[in-house]
């Protein structure tokens, strides 16, 4: 194992100790849950929650007390259902958002023009079929069925290939709001990549009003500058332009002052446009 692996993992081990200090954020009971010494301690129960089981429970927990070799006999999965129902969600959250704040701390992260490389994109996923989830999350299907179902946002390092946000929404909101609401929180070192979807005067006025960078895929009838810049034949082009209304108002909504007057400059180049039908988009 080299160092900086080893180091990574001697660090992501110490969440669940850095856990035990803020009882009321991670656990059901604060004060009582995961106080004392038991065979399914913290650091075992996290384990078996994240490591994937496949197969029933029972065989898992055989499985993994085997695999310690300590001489303890394997608890009941009754046992394991009662210990993993002390964890609240947040816990893995913030061990996720830990452990990708560690891979850059520990590893020599790959760059392009000095920045981490950063895809934004959304997926859905269905949920069990019970009503109560569909009416909470949304649905999925067509005119012959429909199943309860909801999305999430991600972004994902292109260059390191780690996921290093996720966020769930339910199908009520737009993808493109859970993107602009992120926005804030990207580093200033981060250029984000964005497909057409998302393509509008706010994402990029949002960059650059937070510091990061972005780049959009723009259709190719987005509007009339963009219109104007396929035609000319140029490959790059800096331009600069007034808000569209509705970004005006998406802005406003967000508590960032902008009128009819206000302009937003960046650079556009064709290379997008002559691979799939836009042209990017992107702060300087």
């Amino acid at each position: 194992m080299n160092t900086s692996l080893r180091a990574y993992f001697d660090a992501i081990r110490q969440f669940p100790q850095l856990a035990r200090q803020s009882p009321q954020q991670y656990f059901s009971r604060p004060g009582k849950d995961f106080t004392r010494t038991r065979i399914l301690h913290l650091e075992r129960v996290v384990w078996l929650n994240i490591s994937l089981l496949k197969s029933t429970l029972c065989v898992e927990l055989d499985r993994f007390f085997d695999w310690l070799d300590t001489g303890e006999f394997s608890p009941t999965k009754s046992a394991l259902v009662q210990a993993r129902q002390k964890l609240l969600p947040n816990f893995f959250k913030d061990m996720f958002l830990f452990g990708s704040r560690l891979f850059y701390e520990c590893f020599k992260a790959k760059r392009w023009k000095g920045m981490r490389l950063w895809a934004a994109d959304g997926t859905g996923f269905r949920l069990p079929d019970e009503e109560w989830l569909g009416e909470e999350f949304g649905w999925h299907g067509n005119q012959h069925n429909r199943v309860p179902s909801t999305r999430l946002l991600a972004h994902f390092d292109l260059l390191n290939q780690i996921v290093t946000a996720v966020q769930f929404h339910t199908r009520y909101v737009a993808e493109t709001v859970i993107a602009r609401q992120a926005i804030a929180q990207i580093p200033k070192d981060v250029c984000v990549v964005y497909d057409r979807g998302h393509a509008s005067h706010t994402i990029p006025f949002l960059h650059q009003h937070y510091g990061s960078h972005c780049i959009v895929r723009m259709p190719v009838g987005f509007s009339n500058t963009v219109k104007a810049f396929v035609a000319s034949g140029k490959k790059e082009q800096t331009v600069t332009e007034k808000l569209s209304y509705k970004s005006r108002m998406v802005l406003n909504e967000l508590g960032i002052s902008v009128n009819a007057q206000t302009t937003i400059t960046y650079p556009s180049d064709d290379v997008a446009y002559r691979r799939g039908g836009s042209a990017t988009h992107h702060p300087a």
